[in-house]
């Protein structure tokens, strides 16, 4: 009799589970509508083409519920559709960054979430999991910056596509901001050197600041969910030991590094097979306001000179998917690559766009960084 309420008991237990592993509070809203966004912690990490898959749920009394697969480490984003964004200069659709909140769940994870509004903003606490009550600490910190930078990027879109070049004081306002985002989560970090907290958030910061904490954390902290991040951090040392080679040996005259990339096509391009051409190299990304206003006149040019230029556009930082909707958005006619992090380091790319003239016998010509009229000045002067 004793085993048959025993066993009942389990039963009971198990049958009273909770069927959701999310539970989100919202509290000031007048949206009653959420999406909550995932994808494999990895796939995020590593750049797959992997997109994120989307669920919009209706808040019941200001609260939802969900159910997650976690049989592998998931990357999630909980967005109220008050916050919901559209970028008239470049097309697309999101969501504000100052109203996400991110989590980074694993196998039997199961968190409460509380999300009020605040000026122009959300904060969020978490409870049920240290590293995600970490990750809404510093995110509250964030937020406000989040938003002023984000202020400031439509400031300078809107001068980009509508006038022309934006003020100097603007564009290190820009910087200023993304500087202070860096140099708080650096601190954090520090706080949290051998939580797990650090390891999400290593790879947010200056490249050399985060190797430097990375040699401090216990890489236990990396083990399972984080690994990816650990495999990226090993990647950026050797990558920026390849920079670091390339700013001392990059210079007018030197031979270009060679290289493979496979085109739109998935077939083989390699520098070399272009010698006896001049070349230019233009690095670039859908995400750089300045490299598509650039776009058209770099286009011209490509148009008046083809017979003696060729131009292979690299582009860096961004997923498969968005390379190629921005490659036949553009419209470009050049031939398209995609970086492997490892070609760029080769040039000591560290601002975009950044176009490097290469000459018919393979070597470094000159390197101009940013949307200037040098570089077509240039380019007038040696195809003479």
């Amino acid at each position: 009799m004793k085993q048959l309420l025993s066993l009942l008991t389990i039963i009971a237990v198990i049958g009273c589970a909770p069927k959701h592993n999310i539970e989100v509070s919202y509290e000031g809203f007048s949206n009653d509508t959420i999406v909550i966004s995932q994808m494999p912690y990895a796939d995020y990490i590593k750049q797959n083409n992997v997109k994120f898959k989307h669920d919009t749920i209706i808040l019941k009394g200001g609260t939802a519920k969900a159910n997650i697969d976690l049989s592998q480490a998931q990357y999630i984003w909980i967005n109220n559709l008050q916050y919901r964004h559209i970028d008239q200069y470049h097309g697309t659709v999101g969501f504000h960054p100052a109203g996400k909140v991110t989590l980074v769940m694993d196998n039997k994870d199961r968190v409460k979430v509380n999300i009020t509004q605040a000026d122009g903003y959300v904060l969020s606490s978490v409870k049920g999991s240290k590293l995600n009550a970490h990750i809404s600490e510093i995110d509250n910190i964030l937020r406000p910056l989040h938003l002023e930078r984000d202020n400031i990027g439509t400031q300078i879109n809107k001068i980009v596509f509508e006038q022309g070049i934006p003020s100097q004081e603007i564009r290190q306002k820009m910087l200023s901001v993304g500087d202070k985002i860096k140099d708080i989560r650096t601190e954090f970090i520090s706080e949290h050197i051998n939580d797990k907290v650090a390891a999400y958030l290593l790879l947010d910061i200056r490249a050399k600041d985060a190797v430097a904490l990375y040699e401090q954390m216990d890489k236990s902290v990396f083990s399972h969910t984080f690994r990816p991040v650990e495999e990226a951090i090993i990647e950026l040392i050797e990558t920026g030991k390849i920079k670091a080679n390339a700013e001392k040996l990059l210079t007018a005259g030197s031979i270009a590094p060679n290289f493979t990339l496979k085109d739109l096509s998935g077939v083989e391009f390699t520098l070399s097979s272009l010698q006896g051409k001049w070349v230019i190299l233009d690095f670039w990304g859908t995400w750089c306001g300045w490299c598509i206003k650039g776009f058209p006149k770099l286009k011209d040019y490509y148009n008046k000179y083809r017979e003696k230029l060729e131009i292979v556009a690299i582009n860096c930082i961004d997923s498969d998917d968005r390379w190629r909707e921005g490659v036949k958005k553009y419209s470009l006619p050049f031939t398209n690559i995609k970086d492997d992090n490892k070609v760029s380091a080769q040039y000591a790319v560290s601002l975009y766009p950044t176009k490097v003239i290469i000459t018919p016998e393979g070597r470094i010509h000159k390197v101009f960084t940013g949307e200037t009229e040098d570089f077509y000045k240039e380019i007038d002067k040696i195809m003479k």
